[in-house]
């Protein structure tokens, strides 16, 4: 096992609290439900990069994350970085086209963390087809961009748009105790002539009303999702029919547990191969 394979300082500066859940037992815990869970189930199985941040610590970032990597394909290789230690020799290494980037988090807080020009270098790495899994301190896009855009980091309104998903998770305080919810999942789209950031659209959220959770998928959302999968949004309504189905049969079988959630999910990729990419467009 090459040293990039092995997580290092992982859950930062809470590894006595780190829980491992499976993305079914969030879905129990009610931090996303099955509509958004089979919606980045898909993402990350089409190679989507993704950014999970919230301004609170804690907030189930690095929780969500774990849980989508045991979502990935066996034929996709996961590099996680070593935050000041990092040598990018895995560059060297690795195929682009089959492998993720994870990095525990996007911040100068920690020496376990990836800040400055490193940040940079991974995403020159998703120019070049790799993928990124990642987490932030941030409640809006803009504010996912303008780190990622400022310096010391640096990166061009480009290469920010090869993350296709944010995701902004909130914790929230109530009789029941303390729920941690993604609370907003926005599209990045390729950059226009106008404006210093991308532009996004938000394609699901959490509605505090009663509603519970919403994708919002109609008409020009959709298809730009479709559009950034690579498939059409017949294709895209399938996949997302079918993956929140048998993930919320999980939830009701009881089939929680991550191995098990694991192989069945291996097992559910196997009989659906049009579900996967080798190839993902770019922005």
């Amino acid at each position: 096992m090459k040293r990039w394979h092995r997580p290092y300082g992982w859950w930062g500066g809470h590894q006595w609290l780190a829980q491992p859940m499976s993305i079914v037992e969030l879905m129990q815990a009610g931090t996303l439900d099955g509509g958004l869970a089979g919606l980045l189930w898909l993402a990350v199985d089409r190679k989507a990069s993704l950014i999970f941040a919230s301004e609170p610590p804690m907030a189930g970032k690095t929780t969500l994350l774990t849980a989508l990597i045991l979502l990935l394909p066996p034929h996709y290789e996961v590099v996680y970085t070593w935050g000041w230690r990092e040598d990018f020799a895995w560059l060297a290494e690795t195929d682009p086209a089959r492998t993720y980037i994870m990095v525990n988090e996007i911040s100068d807080h920690l020496p376990t963390y990836l800040w400055g020009p490193a940040v940079r270098k991974v995403f020159e790495a998703l120019g070049k087809g790799y993928s990124l899994g990642a987490t932030m301190h941030a409640t809006t896009p803009q504010e996912v961009f303008a780190q990622l855009m400022g310096l010391p980091i640096g990166v061009s309104a480009d290469l920010v748009a090869c993350v296709h998903l944010l995701g902004f998770l909130e914790v929230v305080y109530g009789e029941e105790g303390v729920k941690r919810r993604l609370s907003r999942l926005e599209l990045v789209l390729p950059p226009g002539p106008h404006g210093r950031f991308p532009p996004t659209v938000r394609i699901g959220t959490w509605d505090g009303k009663g509603r519970g959770f919403r994708l919002h998928l109609e008409g020009q959302a959709g298809a730009a999702l479709a559009n950034r999968l690579g498939l059409s949004p017949r294709a895209l309504s399938a996949e997302l029919e079918g993956r929140s189905a048998f993930l919320e049969g999980l939830a009701r079988a009881g089939i929680a547990d991550i191995g098990a959630v694991r192989q069945r999910v291996l097992a559910y990729s196997a009989s659906h191969p049009r579900g996967r990419a080798q190839d993902f467009p770019s922005p």
